[in-house]
């Protein structure tokens, strides 16, 4: 019996994601052109879906599938229709979980392809997820949030996702998620630095690195830094790097690595 009359025997959502299935598999082999031919069947088996819960799930997967052939203005289209339709669902587990999914998959594929248009959606879903957290039977989804933010951070090295991520951060009512997060973006942060010689770049770091909130993290993230600096500057013999290293210097609070830093510093400053 051949897959369309297979198919007619089930239900518009089973038929759907029986075709997403074909169209994943085809990617898996590279046929990108038979895929794209499926996914239009998908997508217009998807229209037929009666069940509001079910058909922004089953967007979703359509979307996934999109982004792995880089149809991205197309994915978020259709990411947009599915979260449009998980607005409309009354019960807030409901449609607090459908957009949890989303963010969740959007995440995970951005980390394939390093697009920022993607993250930055990703970011938007989580925002919108944790402005409906009103209550604690919400909790675990708010966990699951601050795994999703702490993923984008990780694989991002865009500072303006950072920093969206860290205004995002600020929102959880949870303190140890909280703290949590700013964390990983603390040390991310940090970890960007470490043999870029971009200055730019390294000052762009800097001024995210100063709106974390949490005195320890972000000292502790200075202090970092500032060695990351001080590596790169003896290895190329930067004086803009040795320069910036010194007057972050000012900002450890520990006297005692505070002198031993600044020590190296006007070392390396007497050998170039």
């Amino acid at each position: 019996m051949s897959i369309d009359a297979e198919l007619i025997k089930m239900d518009a959502s089973e038929r759907t994601k029986e075709v997403i299935k074909e169209v994943f598999f085809l990617i898996g082999k590279g046929k990108k052109d038979e895929a794209i031919i499926q996914l239009e069947k998908a997508i217009n088996l998807a229209k037929t879906i009666q069940s509001e819960y079910l058909r922004p799930y089953i967007l979703n997967e359509i979307a996934q599938a999109m982004l792995k052939l880089d149809k991205m203005q197309e994915a978020i289209q259709i990411i947009h229709e599915a979260i449009n339709i998980a607005n409309e669902i009354v019960f807030t587990a409901s449609r607090l979980e459908i957009l949890l999914e989303i963010a969740k998959s959007m995440s995970a594929t951005s980390s394939e392809i390093q697009n920022v248009k993607i993250l930055q959606e990703s970011l938007e879903i989580t925002e919108k997820i944790l402005n409906n957290i009103t209550d604690q039977p919400h909790i675990d989804i708010a966990h699951q949030v601050a795994i999703i933010l702490r993923n984008i951070v990780k694989k991002s090295r865009n500072p303006s996702i950072l920093h969206e991520t860290l205004e995002i951060g600020k929102k959880f009512s949870d303190k140890d998620y909280r703290k949590m997060l700013l964390r990983n973006i603390a040390f991310s942060l940090a970890d960007l630095c470490k043999n870029t010689t971009d200055i730019s770049y390294i000052k762009e770091i800097l001024k995210i690195v100063e709106q974390i909130d949490l005195k320890n993290y972000r000292e502790k993230a200075i202090v970092k830094i500032t060695r990351y600096l001080i590596k790169t500057a003896k290895r190329d013999r930067n004086m803009e790097i040795v320069q910036i290293a010194f007057e972050l210097s000012e900002k450890i609070p520990s006297e005692y690595y505070r002198s031993k830093i600044r020590s190296k510093l006007a070392i390396l400053k007497e050998n170039m």
